[in-house]
């Protein structure tokens, strides 16, 4: 049984501190107070508080009180990290909050830079801003978007721009396989081309695709290959192997075409030539590289420990390992 994990996006945001730039307006005039005469005549109603004037729509700078002037903005700074889940990015960010029901009228947020495809809300009653974004479903190639969102209130404007990284992280194990072998000995008058399907077996393979150093892809397999030669006099041999290949890039930020590089240790059997050790160092192309499925083309240079000087030769492999679940 395998257990291949679920490929998992996940995002980092990289806040850049920015101090508030605030630009205040000119004070406007307040409007005047209720005459002595208005409130004390019964037929006349007294004119409402500034206060509750706020509230009344229609809404216009000019209702402004020297009240929600007074108030500072309170703008959250940005997370380091996402919330995830199922490939879906949430971000949550409290902005206004602080502000009396009356003054958030005069509150403006806005996202003036969000990745394609991105949902955006602003609710300036609750004073949140949210943001959901499915990289995955928008077929998203890895590596760092730019956003922006500003929010202005009564004049002052503060700036919250951060950087999302997408990266691709996936483990899967024990994936069956099949591929086919072409072996070209120095000898080939004697050995003739030797050739025929394999059985592999992929124990793990991974793809880690950041800024960390190393390899962003790998596999740890088991190759077992009955191979033929074009000889009719030359029996069948019985290649077996333990290998291991490694990707050259850290972070390719794509799923195909990754030059990679490896070393298969195992042994061979063949009638005529008896059991002998086999190392094929080798090199290729993940043609396609995902939690699922994967294809390979590559090539190596065969070195046994016995014949060595006849037997060896280049050897090319194509193949590909997949799951069922």
């Amino acid at each position: 049984m395998t257990y291949p994990s679920a490929p998992a996006i996940s995002a980092l945001i990289v806040a850049l501190t920015c101090a508030p730039a605030f630009a205040d307006e000119p004070d406007r005039a307040l409007p005047p107070e209720p005459s002595q005469d208005a409130a004390a005549n019964p037929a006349q109603p007294a004119r409402p508080h500034p206060a509750l004037q706020a509230v009344t729509p229609p809404y216009t700078p000019d209702a402004a009180t020297s009240s929600c002037r007074e108030h500072e903005l309170v703008f959250e700074p940005i997370p380091d990290q996402f919330t995830e889940a199922d490939g879906t990015l949430f971000l949550y960010i409290p902005v206004g909050y602080n502000l009396p029901p009356e003054c958030r009228q005069f509150l403006k947020v806005e996202f003036r830079r969000v990745p394609k495809g991105a949902i955006t809300r602003v609710d300036r009653v609750s004073g949140e801003i949210t943001m959901e974004w499915s990289p995955l479903s928008q077929r998203v190639e890895r590596g760092s978007f730019n956003a922006l969102i500003v929010a202005t209130y009564m004049g002052r404007e503060i700036e919250r721009p951060f950087t999302i990284e997408v990266e691709e992280t996936w483990e899967s194990f024990l994936l069956p396989g099949l591929r086919y072998n072409v072996l070209l000995p120095v000898d080939e008058k004697r050995f003739g081309i030797i050739h025929g399907a394999g059985f592999e077996y992929v124990f793990v393979t991974w793809s880690h695709q950041n800024e960390n150093r190393g390899p962003s892809h790998g596999r740890f397999r088991l190759n077992v290959d009955l191979l033929n030669s074009t000889k009719e006099d030359f029996d069948q041999a019985l290649f077996y192997a333990l290998g291991l290949d490694l990707s050259f890039e850290r972070n390719p930020k794509r799923s195909f075409l990754i030059p990679f590089f490896g070393l298969e240790v195992g042994g061979i059997y063949q009638s005529e030539l008896g059991n002998m050790a086999q190392f094929n160092p080798e090199g290729g192309l993940y043609l396609w590289s995902g939690p699922n499925i994967s294809a390979q083309i590559k090539g190596g240079y065969l070195l046994p420990t016995t014949a060595l000087e006849e037997f060896q030769g280049w050897r090319f492999t194509a193949g590909f390992d997949f799951t069922l679940w």
